[in-house]
């Protein structure tokens, strides 16, 4: 009888959705935005969807055997 082994994949996919920020006006928003500091620190969306045709294999990264932990590399 074969084992069959479970694994945990590195994988990546994009998301897209809305932030809300407080301004004085729209030059003031548009001033924040070009801040990363400002960037940087804004919260997640809350609501978002999926970017289609986004998701990808993490190939610089491991899989990692989910019973043991042992870690291997997807290419050989």
């Amino acid at each position: 009888m074969k084992i069959i082994r479970t694994f945990e994949i590195p994988v990546c996919y994009s998301v897209t959705g809305r932030v809300t920020i407080k301004a004085e006006s729209v030059e003031d928003a548009r001033r924040k935005l070009a801040s990363s500091e400002f960037v940087n620190e804004m919260p997640l969306p809350e609501v978002t969807d999926y970017l289609e045709d986004s998701f990808e294999i993490d190939m610089e990264g491991e899989m990692i055997d989910a019973v043991t932990g042992q870690h291997f590399p997807i290419e050989e």
